[in-house]
Parts: structure tokens; C-alpha cells; sequence
């Protein structure tokens, strides 16, 4: 797994499978119960996970982590 967070737009992702692709993946939103923000989850084309993109990630993930987190910007 790997974390990488753009604190310029605030957003995380965390990459579960550094072995697929992301040729043909498709996302879906889970956030129905966030008051703001998005969590999307993307899959490859065989249905498996291949990370999470958290929008205002620092809302949601601790400090300690995002400082962690590989920066994008």
C-alpha cells in the first residue's frame, strides 16, 4: 500500500495494489454519510480494488499521516 496526499487541493490516495492496472478501472462514491467531501474507490476491470481517493483528506485522515503520506504537489 502506498499514501500519497496534494495538500493544494486536499486530497489522499491510497493505493492498495501496486500490481493492477488502471487501464479500464471504474469508481464509485461511498461518501452517503460525509457531510463534505468524496471517497471514491477505484477498480480495475476485474472488479478488484486498487485504492481510495479521499477529497478533503485532512478532515478525515489524521496529521501524523498525511505528513507520512508521499506529497504530490
Amino acid at each position: 500500500m502506498k499514501l500519497s496526499y496534494d495538500p493544494e487541493v486536499d486530497i489522499a490516495y491510497l493505493k492498495i495494489d501496486e500490481g493492477l492496472k488502471y487501464a479500464n478501472t471504474e469508481s464509485f462514491s461511498i461518501d452517503n454519510f460525509l457531510p463534505f467531501g468524496m471517497i471514491n474507490i477505484d477498480l480495475s476491470s476485474e472488479g478488484k480494488i486498487i485504492g481510495f481517493e479521499v477529497s478533503y483528506a485532512s478532515k478525515y485522515l489524521s496529521k501524523s499521516l498525511l505528513e507520512s503520506a508521499k506529497k504530490l504537489s
